[in-house]
């Protein structure tokens, strides 16, 4: 929830954060800490961030944090007019930590996902005073060297085995998938909390959508009273409605305020894709003990989920097509984001027509804004709990009791999003199991299966459980039934047709590669350090050899040759080969005609530097990939198919909830842009729905568009597809190129790029070719260019828009084509509109 507490308590934060490293066990109170070596310190934050501050890393990167003990210090001075109440706060502190205030220990905590919320009235009486607030964050290496209970099975995947006992994130802890950088310190905020009487807390606030009425379910506790008095009372109002809560005392004096609003036919949540996000804003006021009170709470939605066999989401009763990615931590070191920077990368999903991103079982939890974030951005959540690949004790009952409070914190801190749309059990627990060859029972177990399910249906009774990703089949990695993680086309280096004979039903996971960041290497540094990979644990080959091996398949062998003597190429044309790769089987998975329901690529940001699985690199810049995914996710898309002897198929997909008007052209061309053959038509196209048509259709005679039946020789060299508004504005376009064109001979080809200065700062850009251009790759420090890596008609001009970042300095453009002799400079200054390069 936004926020929880209400009667306006007052936030105090700590200041002079400082943190100092200790011997195992050696420090054991605040006294014995007094002579480390202190440093200033950030909090929320995690040693790797203050250790590594202002550091590259990658994937290669070890900083081992378990063989000592971290210790973190803060003051506060309290107000001397204090109310009833002092609170402490503290989020979450990763992972085995002991809390003390002044010389008095208050907590012990061994999980690193629990918040708690101590009464510290008593410790903090003499108010005006300054106090002290220490943490110790324990070296795990002693519990972990413990024997403990043997598993049913072991995996290489994580660090340890132990760590199946431990409440802690795995990132940093999964070998060659992520830099081995734990999570270790106050990852998330510590506080202080003064509260006046009456104290009201938001014990439950759902909304939900019933036969076209949205009822909002309330549940307030009442603190700091005499009992119930006359005159006391509260209400709930949204927009125009508004309702009575309904008054109780209870034993100990607390009054509990419960109530139903129901609005007719309200504003319903859509992803952005399929609508808008609509959503609504309540309050709480009244009057308790002759005060007044009141809460606000933003951003509570209306919509239904349902979920379908055999695997399909359905919102507002709309199958979904889902597609997106899974969410990592977008700074890595210290879990803790900059809101403004995880908006921006949050308005890359949404540009690139993701509606659903998937936070993994081996992350972390994310903050309050992420979730209001995707709320606002018509986002859809699929929320793994945070377990992945270890058989986990749940038979310890101190362990069950730690997971469920975990669990349940999560429920109701999630309870008013509407963006949350799956929970799911864990990551490739049941996998694990699975590939190790063990029994089908001993792929679960009462957690995931009971307790768990049970649990969400409680607190979150609107969303669906999922137990495991992946699962549901014969074997639960099998890609015909269930959520699957799909690899075939990638890891395991099947063709496309793989992707098509074995469309997953809903690829929760899939495609990975090694993806190289656009732009150049820095040579001044180590060079393979910039392109580390990640690598499966034990494996022989990394995630750069599978992208390599599609590169070689498109590009053919001079590539190999190319990584020796020109390796900024050899990097963007793996980049581009990947970002085809992943258009093609997209284009494949989002036909109707194809049972799949949605693709969730494995990873939307890097973790590192280097050559990631993500379609961001680690500072959050797009790769070539995520602009090819991008034209195969747009909401109103035109794509064209080989069908083979049935020849090319144009699909076009209207997600949106208006009816397209427009006209659907199709040329067939040569390199010199004369058109050889085209077609036209009228286009109407209503809303949320597909159609295809044949590329014979469309030019009214036999083309032999897919040049399958090979009667001659080919007279075009591409084929370009062209989707335009009722105004003749062009909301789409896709291109074919011939076998013979998959790379193209350099040539010199000259290319005007006019710029126009907008009032906001950002830059309209104007390119037109002499010539074909084959995938045309744009590069501006300080600008994100809306489109990037596409072909480029002989004249035909293209427009997009440069944005600049918080660091853009003067604008500089470089082009350069996978035909192009070379890369072209635009100069700095854009006092000549019109800017004529050649390369």
């Amino acid at each position: 929830m936004n926020t929880l507490m209400t009667n306006r308590p007052e936030r105090v934060e700590l200041s002079g954060w400082e943190y100092a490293k200790s011997t195992l066990d050696k420090c054991l109170t605040p006294a014995d800490s007094q002579n480390l070596e202190w440093h200033p310190a950030t909090v929320p934050g995690t040693v790797a961030s203050e250790l590594l501050r202002g550091q590259s890393i990658n994937y290669d990167s070890v900083l081992p944090l378990d063989d000592d003990d971290f210790w973190y210090r803060g003051k506060v001075v309290l107000p001397t007019d204090m109310p009833g109440s002092v609170q402490l706060h503290l989020d979450g502190l990763a992972t085995f930590a002991e809390v003390w205030l002044d010389d008095k220990l208050v907590l012990r905590t061994d999980n690193m996902f629990c918040a708690h919320v101590l009464d510290v009235s008593k410790h903090v009486q003499e108010a005006g005073v300054e106090h002290f607030l220490s943490i110790r964050f324990c070296g795990l290496s002693p519990f972990l060297a413990q024997k403990h209970p043997r598993a049913k099975w072991r995996t290489a995947f994580v660090q340890h085995r132990n760590l199946r006992f431990v409440r802690t994130s795995l990132v940093g802890r999964t070998p060659g998938i992520s830099p081995q950088i734990p999570v270790v310190g106050p990852w998330r905020p510590v506080y202080f909390e003064l509260r006046q009487a009456p104290s009201l807390s938001v014990t439950r606030l759902n909304a939900m959508l019933v036969e076209n009425i949205g009822v909002i379910d309330v549940e307030l506790s009442v603190r700091g009273t005499e009992g119930l008095e006359a005159g006391d009372r509260l209400s709930l109002r949204c927009g125009d409605c508004t309702t009575e809560l309904t008054l109780e005392s209870t034993m100990d004096e607390v009054l509990i305020a419960s109530g139903r609003l129901e609005i007719d036919k309200p504003e319903l949540w859509w992803p952005h894709t399929h609508g808008a996000p609509h959503t609504y804003d309540i309050a709480i006021d009244g009057t308790v003990g002759g005060r007044d009170v009141s809460h606000n709470h933003k951003g509570i939605g209306f919509r239904t989920i349902e979920f379908k066999d055999p695997f399909a989401i359905c919102v507002n009763g709309l199958e979904i097509f889902c597609r997106g990615a899974c969410w990592r931590p977008i700074d890595f070191l210290s879990m803790n984001p900059d809101p403004d920077e995880m908006r921006r990368v949050l308005d890359l999903a949404v540009d690139a027509g993701m509606n659903m991103l998937r936070i993994t079982g081996e992350t972390a939890y994310e903050t309050d804004t992420f979730y209001s974030l995707c709320d606002e951005l018509g986002i859809m959540v699929w929320q793994d709990f945070m377990f992945a690949r270890l058989d986990y004790p749940v038979e310890d009952e101190n362990f069950l009791s730690s997971i469920t409070i975990e669990a349940a914190q999560l429920l109701r801190r999630l309870s008013t999003h509407p963006c949350l749309t799956m929970l799911c059990g864990n990551t490739e627990v049941a996998q694990t199991a699975a590939l190790l060859g063990l029994d089908k029972e001993k792929w679960s177990n009462r957690w995931f299966d009971q307790s768990l399910p049970s649990l969400c249906q409680e607190l979150l009774p609107a969303v669906p459980y999922w137990r495991s990703s992946p699962d549901g089949g014969d074997m639960p990695f099998y890609t015909d039934e269930g959520a699957s993680h799909y690899f075939g086309v990638g890891a395991y280096r099947q063709e496309l047709a793989d992707a098509v004979v074995n469309a997953p039903v809903f690829a929760s996971e899939c495609l990975a590669f090694g993806i190289p960041r656009l732009g150049s290497l820095d040579k001044s540094i180590d060079v393979q350090a910039q392109v580390s990979t990640p690598a499966d644990a034990n494996a022989s080959w990394s995630f750069g050899d599978v992208t390599e091996y599609y590169a070689l398949q498109r590009f053919g062998s001079d590539l190999t040759e190319m990584k020796e003597s020109n390796i900024d190429r050899y990097h963007l044309l793996c980049g581009i080969a990947v970002g085809e790769v992943m258009y093609d089987v997209q284009s494949q998975w989002r036909r109707k005609g194809i049972a799949c329901n949605g693709a969730l690529h494995i990873a939307l940001n890097d973790a590192a530097d280097g050559n990631g699985w993500g379609l961001l690199d680690s500072r959050g810049n797009p790769k070539a990939p995520y602009f090819f995914l991008k034209r195969a996710w747009k909401p109103l898309a035109l794509m064209i198919v080989d069908q083979g002897v049935n020849g090319l198929k144009l699909v076009v997909h209207n997600d949106r909830p208006e009816e397209f008007v427009g006209t659907l052209k199709l040329s067939f061309c040569r390199l010199d842009g004369v058109v050889v053959h085209g077609g036209e038509l009228d286009l109407t196209l209503a809303a949320r729905s597909t159609l295809e048509l044949s590329a014979e259709h469309v030019i009214g005679h036999f083309m032999d568009s897919s040049y399958t039946y090979r009667f001659g020789a080919r007279a075009f060299d591409y084929i370009i597809g062209e989707l335009a508004g009722a105004q003749g504005d062009l909301v789409g376009e896709t291109f074919v190129l011939s076998d013979e064109s998959l790379i193209l001979p350099a040539q010199k080809i000259e290319l005007e790029v006019d710029v126009i200065e907008q009032k906001n700062g950002s830059l309209h850009l104007e390119l037109l070719a002499s010539r074909f251009v084959q995938s045309l790759t744009l590069e501006s420090d300080g600008f994100n260019v809306s489109d990037n890596c596409f072909h480029l008609a002989p004249n035909r001009p293209k427009t997009i828009q440069a944005i600049p970042s918080r660091s853009a300095g003067k604008f500089q453009l470089t082009a350069r084509g996978s035909n192009m002799n070379n890369s072209v400079v635009a100069p700095a200054s854009i006092a000549t509109r019109r800017i004529q390069v050649s390369g």
